[in-house]
């Protein structure tokens, strides 16, 4: 199903190289007003979240949650919209409909709208009825306002943009058919239209003082019109063709609000004055459509997650707010002089005043999503979304530890790359990825194109042009089944160029220092580029390759400026770069407030080499190396001590006691450095530490020492492609203690002994090389996915390892705690593969147990178990196990269960397939007590199987 995407979003793939989008587009507004404004009652917006399936009312004057209903699954495409106090939510993965009551908060049943036009469907709720419209097919629907029965419909013969359809206050539909470039409304139940009214795919509709207007880009136009299409005034607008604009307008009087990404400003357009004026915000971004509030306009920028504050009046910017500390494609709403803002795929919302105040509100419990929704008597679910595969089962089962809740949207994401848009047969890798300690076993996959796809991670090609929905079902390791949706924009071979950022690195450059200039294109094959940087003084350099690089000899502001030229077509950006001055040079002992840059190796004699004590401060050490003349004392190399959005890269720091050393700050980044601490036997010192530091990022770094890290104190630390190495001694210990959040991924993790110490950390590896002897004790969950696994032991409360590789030189010992093991493969084991043993318990599935010396997997409990627990052993492979070793302890067999008694732990084997084993395939020692789930089979297994029935492979 091809599907147009809004212009908002299409600016979203810039952002990084591969974008996760789970929900889609919230219009969130009533469109017969001015959108995006919403006319309510009392200061109250229902808002959507489609990550739980919910529809939330938020109140104003108190800044609270008035209602909490849930409409649908988790993990479904929401739309809010709303007439009054009543809620209405478009269901874009179901194709339905939902009427939530203002008064009463009860909800209809879903009524259903056209087949696979959910997706393209604009909604228009009144006081006697909801209008939809079908953007692809041109359909128009009306449906009682109450029941949601459709009371019939015309064919319009458009082809529209989801988003830019608009009704006025009288229920007149305007829309821009993108096929025809013609301007078509609907009034009195009849069909009006005028030809060539705007540049398909240059265009963009709003409302303004309660008439249509028309902005179009290609023209450099806006026109505004009478209720019979007509241009009654136009203005010229300064705006380069295909460039990417968000338009609203002001509802009390006739003028435009035009949200300029690639400028980064506002620019404010009256029909009465004639002209437009810029107001600049702080620099080029993804801006969405401005939303007003008496004289103050809020622009929001998706990038940055900030929102800016504009008067109207004075034409400046009042003041900008983060409201989210990430990219997100977040909602503004307005009513009686606040805005409602609303992130769709989290709990985050809140309100924002036109003086700049912000209340945040959180929609619900993130760990109990369903505490707080209003029942709904008499009213049944909403029903399971459609499902794809999977075994149903054949009877009960014991419980197996912590058991599945609802489907969830929160615990999975779609990573795409190169990006999310791109030509006709290129190809693209998509992968589902689990969020925090989350893994993902499995998945199904569509892609809006009727392909289908299973794995993890998966490769498509879309043959034809258009906007295509991707979904993926995935398979959780806490027993969900998580869902998500991106979209994928295709150009056609013969589009035109178009540019959707242009990228300077770093962002901030700095006199005397290198910055790269590049640009994100699609569309089109072009035919050549033109480059220029303009300062001051006038044109300082330009440039026709697609990337270049520049050093900027004084500071100040530049404009950077490229053409695409592609066939007749040129298309043009232009950003301003702030150039800062040449970075402080760094002595010993040194507290930086500023940006500052080692010109030298320098070896300290100080307590602490340098000391970062300011936010917003970059430390490069270029390349040189910092260490000390005294590796007896305990000193430090680099402590940052408060503040934020600081970044230490590029060089190296050595012989310090303690290398790196955060605490008390946010957003701290650690890039291309190698921390190398002490190499004896000292566990109180390491090459990084961080204590109370939220969002410590650790890119293409080496931190190497007898014990590389320790974060703790509620930290959050994220190391990616980096290495993290420590000393095989027993007394060397690594820790993420104390309710800390710790993610390696893309790298080396090796430690002797891994630790939580205190319960609530949480540890994620994905596709890294892991050995470690004793993994996670302390931990609330450890999760492993997508790795090379050494791993002695696996200690945390709850252990899910899934899709790794076992190397084989240690054994995987599961004891006391729960674990959930699938998707995996054992090869090559020195001895056994796997123990579990001394009451653990959990899942193990899906696993390939190959070439032990001894047995592929041991069960043995001896004495200890815990009464009431479920060890479930199903559809596991083994093969070619037990020919190693003459030593009969830990058998010859492709599973071994000894010693478990009947008050003892449950074990279910079930659905097993076992090979060329040196004796059993699966052999239960007698007097061993388990539950033979059916299924399993032998072949070439030399005595078969015993304790269980195996039928023949």
């Amino acid at each position: 199903m091809k599907l147009p995407l809004p212009r908002g979003l299409r600016t979203a793939a810039g952002i990084m190289g591969a974008v996760t989008l789970v929900a889609g587009l919230v219009a969130g507004a009533d469109t017969r007003d001015v959108a995006p404004q919403v006319r309510l009652h009392s200061g109250a917006a229902w808002v959507a979240s489609g990550s739980v399936g919910q529809l939330t009312l938020l109140d104003g004057t108190s800044a609270e949650v008035a209602a909490q209903v849930q409409v649908d699954q988790p993990g479904s495409v929401l739309t809010a919209v709303q007439d009054g106090l009543t809620g209405y939510v478009l269901n874009r993965t179901r194709d339905s409909l939902v009427r939530v009551d203002g008064a009463t908060r009860e909800r209809t049943q879903p009524a259903p709208v056209t087949a696979g036009a959910g997706a393209s469907l604009s909604v228009f709720p009144t006081a006697d009825a909801v209008y939809t419209l079908d953007t692809q097919s041109g359909m128009f629907t009306k449906s009682d306002a109450k029941t949601l029965q459709p009371l019939g419909g015309v064919p319009l013969n458009v082809r529209a943009v989801p988003d830019e359809p608009v009704m006025d206050a009288d229920n007149r539909l305007w829309v821009l058919d993108e096929q025809t470039g013609d301007l078509v409304w609907h009034y009195g139940g009849n069909r009006h239209s005028r030809a060539q009214a705007h540049t398909p795919g240059s265009a963009h509709l709003t409302l303004t003082g309660g008439h249509p207007a028309i902005v179009d880009t290609a023209r450099r136009t806006a026109e505004l019109l009478d209720t019979d299409g007509k241009v009654t005034k136009s203005l010229p607008v300064d705006l380069a063709p295909g460039e990417t604009v968000a338009v609203s307008g002001s509802s009390g009087e006739a003028r435009l609000l035009i949200s300029d990404s690639a400028r980064g400003q506002l620019l404010v357009c009256g029909f009465d004055a004639g002209s437009c004026a810029p107001i600049p915000l702080s620099g080029p971004g993804d801006l969405g459509r401005a939303v007003e509030i008496g004289n103050r306009v809020v622009v929001p920028d998706y990038a940055t997650g900030k929102a800016f504050i504009v008067d109207l009046a004075q034409r400046r910017l009042l003041a900008e707010r983060q409201l989210f500390n990430r990219p997100v494609r977040f909602e503004l709403l307005s009513r009686d002089g606040m805005v409602f803002y609303n992130d769709p795929l989290s709990d985050q919302a809140g309100i924002l005043s036109g003086e700049g105040g912000v209340r945040p509100i959180s929609k619900y419990n993130p760990a109990k999503p369903e505490e707080g929704t209003t029942p709904v008597p008499g009213i049944g679910d909403p029903g399971p979304l459609p499902t794809t595969g999977g075994d149903p089962g054949t009877g009960p089962v014991p419980p197996t530890g912590p058991q599945p809740g609802p489907d969830t949207a929160t615990a999975v994401s779609i990573e795409i790359s190169p990006r999310d848009h791109g030509m006709v047969g290129d190809e693209f890798q998509l992968t589902a990825r689990g969020t925090g300690a989350v893994g993902v076993s499995g998945a199904q996959w569509t892609f809006g194109d009727g392909a289908t796809a299973t794995g993890t991670g998966v490769k498509h090609r879309w043959s034809q042009a258009g906007t295509f929905t991707v979904n993926v079902s995935a398979q959780l390791s806490t027993g969900q089944t998580g869902r998500a949706a991106a979209q994928v924009v295709i150009d056609s071979a013969d589009a035109p160029p178009r540019i959707v950022k242009l990228v300077v690195t770093p962002e901030v450059p700095q006199v005397g220092r290198a910055a790269t200039i590049s640009a994100e294109l699609t569309g089109g094959r072009y035919s050549g580029l033109a480059w220029s940087v303009t300062g001051a003084g006038g044109e300082v350099v330009t440039s026709t390759a697609p990337e270049f690089q520049h050093v900027f000899a004084a500071e100040g502001t530049y404009t950077v400026k490229l053409a695409v030229t592609g066939g007749a077509t040129t298309v043009e950006q232009s950003r301003e770069v702030t150039v800062a001055p040449a970075p402080h040079e760094v002595r010993c002992g040194d507290k930086v407030t500023t940006n500052a840059v080692l010109t030298a190796d320098l070896i300290c004699s100080t307590g602490v080499g340098v000391t970062i004590a300011a936010s917003d401060v970059t430390l490069d050490l270029n390349g040189h190396t910092l260490s000390t003349d005294s590796t007896s004392a305990a000193r430090k190399g680099i402590v940052v001590t408060g503040g934020s959005k600081v970044t230490i890269r590029n060089g190296t720091v050595r012989q310090f006691a303690d290398g790196i050393v955060v605490a008390d700050a946010a957003d701290v980044t650690i890039d291309h450095v190698t921390a190398r601490g002490l190499a004896q036997d000292n566990f109180d010192h390491f090459a990084i530490t961080a204590e109370r530091t939220r969002n410590l990022q650790i890119r293409n770094s080496t931190m190497d020492a007898f014990s590389p890290f320790r974060f703790d104190h509620g930290s959050s630390v994220t190391a990616v492609g980096s290495n993290l190495t420590g000393s095989d001694s027993y007394h060397a210990i690594s820790h993420c203690g104390d309710n800390s959040s710790c993610v390696f991924q893309d790298g080396l993790l090796k430690v002797k002994n891994f630790t939580c110490d205190q319960q609530g950390s949480s540890v994620t590896a994905d596709r890294m090389t892991v050995a470690i002897d004793i993994f996670a004790p302390g931990c609330k969950i450890a999760t492993v996915t997508n790795s090379t696994l050494a791993l002695g032991e696996s200690s945390a409360d709850d252990n899910v390892l899934t899709n790794n590789t076992f190397d084989g030189s240690r054994v995987l010992m599961m004891s006391w705690k729960h674990f959930t093991i699938s998707g995996n493969v054992f090869r090559d084991a020195d001895n056994r593969a796997l123990e579990i043993t001394d009451s653990a318990w959990g899942k193990l599935s899906g696993n390939h147990f190959l070439g032990a010396k001894a047995s592929g997997v041991i069960v043995n409990f001896g004495w200890v178990g815990a009464p009431g627990t479920t060890v479930e052993i199903s559809d596991n492979e083994f093969a070619g196990n037990g020919f190693g070793t003459g030593d009969e302890t830990y058998g010859h067999d492709g599973l071994t269960v000894v010693d478990i008694k009947d008050n003892q732990v449950i074990v279910v084997v079930k659905g097993n397939h076992t090979k060329n084993n040196a004796r059993f395939g699966i052999n239960v020692n007698p007097g061993t007590a388990v539950v033979d789930g059916g299924g399993n089979t032998t072949s070439g297994d030399p005595q078969g199987c015993r304790g269980v029935v195996c039928g023949r492979g």
